[in-house]
Parts: structure tokens; sequence; C-alpha cells
């Protein structure tokens, strides 16, 4: 009998022990300040539960707020987990004379004041969320953001402002920079806010800045620009046209989101150097030059289209001149479709020749031609268009000649490996013409005037109707 009482005895006590350790466990997970010795953050008595550190979550002002003295951080660098000022009833304050680093999100609240008039720094690890007030008066006072992402919540004022290469920084409040903005990470401003202030914008060495506004300005209106050449500039909305601005030397220029990005001008030269240096990529949607360039003055750098993604040329330019290498995907497509333009010699993905006005003529390269995917020549608005070959053209899929256009063949042998639908004409001069895939389809009611004409695979069809002149 006293055995079985004494281990009950002995039950209840390990368990009340347990929840006692449990509970002071919790409980030290937060510090509040109390302020009742002095305003020294490293004082433990200050606290409820000791100086925080970078696992502890730091409240400043709330019922635990009795001393009336409020903290500054005072000695080596401060450290917390979250950190939480003025978010109760207690109005308080933080004032920065040493450095610190919150390793969580920082919360001002409505009666939270934080006064940055060193030019110490703030490092943040998570989220910044500013009800408050955050007064940054010396024109060194840093905040710096170095965790993965973050969101930043709350108009606020700067001083200087870092995004460090570990972090992307969205923005879900507009932003004053009076001194300086340095992304070595990647900024997103969102289609909702701005960057502005008469502060310069620092776009560091891989790093990384979004636009996601019809204009550059619409996201940062700050004052001045200063690029790295391996520093990148996304237009990246995808439901919005936007407009690539000419005011900027882009290290890396690139093209994303889905929407189409418009040049209204030509573009300054782009930096100068090799690969990554001065690239331009296109990654999704359609990156319309209209009558302006996008090119280098010297070679270096890439030109690079992914997948389903397209470029336009308008005018009587060519394909962005002077990259060291342009890489297209076989699903990209690039369309000429101003006037007389010279298409210049690369491996296509798709291929579409088209005009703006009048009787168009598109020079061809003098050199064999590969298309591995579609190879169009339309009317457009033109009244004509007429293509002529100046070597052999390789076409993968489907070939497409509407009503007011012509295809000369020239002298030159020209392998078809899927259908040709001929509205137009085609004249074969002295050229062999190869259809070489199985099962192919050739339509149209355009007229067919083959030189030699070649079929080297079977299944080949033609519809009814359909009349071929061969002169060879």
């Amino acid at each position: 009998m006293n055995t079985t009482i004494n281990r009950k005895v002995l039950r209840k006590a390990f368990f009340l022990i347990f929840f006692i350790g449990f509970g002071a466990t919790l409980s030290a997970q937060t510090t509040s300040w109390i302020g009742g010795t002095n305003t020294n953050w490293s004082t433990a008595s200050n606290w409820t539960n000791g100086v925080p550190n970078s696992s502890t979550h730091a409240v400043i002002g709330d019922a635990s707020f009795t001393g009336g003295n409020q903290p500054t951080t005072n000695s080596g660098t401060a450290k917390c987990n979250d950190l939480t000022i003025g978010n109760a009833v207690a109005t308080c304050s933080l004032t920065i004379k040493k450095n610190i680093v919150v390793y969580g999100d920082l919360l001002i609240g409505a009666n939270g004041t934080i006064y940055h008039n060193t030019n110490k720094k703030i490092t943040l690890e998570g989220n910044w969320t500013n009800n408050g007030n955050y007064s940054a008066t010396n024109s060194s006072a840093k905040v710096y953001f170095s965790g993965a992402t973050a969101t930043l919540t709350g108009a606020s004022t700067f001083r200087r402002l870092r995004v460090n290469a570990t972090c992307s920084l969205t923005l879900a409040a507009n932003i004053t920079v009076v001194s300086r903005l340095e992304v070595f990470g990647n900024l997103n401003p969102t289609a909702s806010y701005s960057v502005a202030g008469s502060g310069e914008l620092r776009l560091k060495r891989d790093g990384s800045i979004q636009v996601e506004t019809a204009t550059f300005a619409a996201n940062y209106s700050i004052s001045s620009f200063d690029i790295d050449d391996r520093g990148e500039v996304n237009y990246s909305s995808a439901s919005i046209t936007q407009t690539v601005s000419d005011a900027h030397e882009y290290g890396i220029l690139r093209i994303s989101g889905g929407s189409t990005k418009e040049l209204a001008a030509d573009l300054p030269d782009l930096a100068n150097g090799g690969s990554p240096r001065g690239r331009v990529l296109i990654d999704a949607g359609v990156f319309d030059l209209k009558t302006f360039t996008c090119d280098r003055s010297s070679s270096g750098g890439d030109f690079v289209i992914a997948a389903d993604a397209e470029l336009w040329i308008g005018g009587t330019n060519g394909f962005p001149n002077n990259f060291a290498t342009v890489s297209l995907a076989t699903s990209s497509t690039v369309k000429y479709y101003g006037n007389n333009q010279t298409v210049s010699d690369y491996d296509y993905g798709h291929l579409i020749l088209t005009g703006t006005s009048g009787a168009v003529v598109k020079t061809m390269p003098a050199t064999t031609l590969d298309i591995f995917g579609d190879f169009s020549i339309e009317e457009g608005s033109a009244t004509t268009v007429s293509v002529t070959a100046a070597s052999n053209i390789n076409v993968e899929q489907t070939t497409t000649i509407e009503s007011a256009c012509t295809f000369n063949g020239g002298t030159f042998t020209h392998q078809f490996n899927s259908d040709l639908d001929n509205e137009g004409t085609i004249t074969g001069a002295t050229s062999s013409i190869q259809f070489t895939g199985v099962n192919t389809v050739i339509s149209g009611t355009g007229t067919f005037n083959f030189y030699d004409v070649v079929f080297t695979q079977t299944g080949i069809n033609a519809d009814a109707g359909t009349i071929f002149n061969v002169s060879g």
C-alpha cells in the first residue's frame, strides 16, 4: 500500500516538474521591456526574462513596461528573434546607438517609434512592418535586409537601405530613400508600390530589380541610378504591356512574365564585356523592338530567347547586333514585321516574315538557314511581301505562304520536313524543293511553280485542286 502511494506521489511530482519546466521554457522565449533600471538594452533587470538573444522575442511597450525608461541599444550588437515595439497600449520607442540584429520579424506598432539617429545598422532577417514611426535623421543610418525572403509593409523613409545578396525583398508599401539604396539580392516593388526619394539606387553585381508597372519610372522614381555591368533589370509583368526604358545602360536586361514589352527609343549600348555582361534574356512573352534597336557597340554578351518567347523586329532593322552568342530555343519565335529588312543568319525556332506597308522585300542570309519550327510568310498590313532565297533553307515544321506573298527559291536546295500551305506564289527559279517528311500534306490554292521537286518519303499527299507546275 505504501509502495503504491509513493509511486502515485512520484508520478504527480514528475508531471508537476515537467509542466513547470515546460512553462518556464515557453515563457523564456519572450522577454518584455520593463525599463525600471535605466535605458540600457543590455541591462538584464530592464527585461522580464533577461536580455534578449537570437532566439528570444523582444517586446517593448506591453503591460510590463512600468519603469518609464525607453530602451537604447547601448553596448556591442543587440540581438533578438522577433522585435515588437508599441503594439499595445503603452507609447514607447527604441533608440539605435549600437547595431542590432533581428533574426525574425520587426513590427513597429501604432504606438511605437524607432529613432535611428546614428550611422549604426539594423540587420533584419524577417519582415518589416511599420504601423507607427521610423525616424532616421543620420545620413548613414542603415537598414539591411538579409534573410532569404522578406516583405516590407508600411510606408517608410530610409536613409540607407540594403537588400543583401541572400535576400528577395517584396514591397507592400511605398518607400522613400534619402541617401542610398543598394541591391545585391532581388527587389520587387510589385505593380502597386514604388521607390522614390533624392537618393541613388545602386544595382550591384548579380543583384536584380523587377519592374512590374507600365514604365520603369512608375516603380523607381528615385533620383539617380548606378547599374553594375552584371546587374539585372527584369521587366516582369504578366498582365500589362510595359515600356522598356531607354534612360539606363543595362547590364542584364530580362524580359519575363508573359506580357508584351516594347521599346520607345533606341536602347543605350548595353554593358561591354563578355558574358554575363551586356545580356538580353527573353524568358516569356513578347519583346517588341518596334522601329528601334537593341544593339551592342562591340562584340560580347548573350542574346537568349527561351521556349515559347518571342522577339518582334520592326522598321528596317535587323536582329540585334554584336552579341557574341545568340541562342534561340526551337519553340521560340522571331518576327520581322517591318518593311524592307535583312534576315540574320541564325538557327531559328519559328520564323515569321511579314510587313507593315507597301511592297515589302525581305533579304535572306547568304548561308544555309535552319528553321526548327514553323516558317511563315504573311502580308500583315503590307500590300505584298516578297522573299527570295540567298542560300539553302531547311524547315522542320509547317511552311505557310499567304495570298499576297511570294517565295522565290533562287538557285538553291530547300527541304520542307512537314506540311506546306501555299496561298500565294512559289517561284522555283532553278531551285530544288525537297519534301522530306513522312505523311505530310501539301495544300493551298496558290501558284506552285517548281523547277525541281523531290519527294524523299512515303505518304506525302496534296489536297485536291492543288496544281504543280514543274519546269525542271
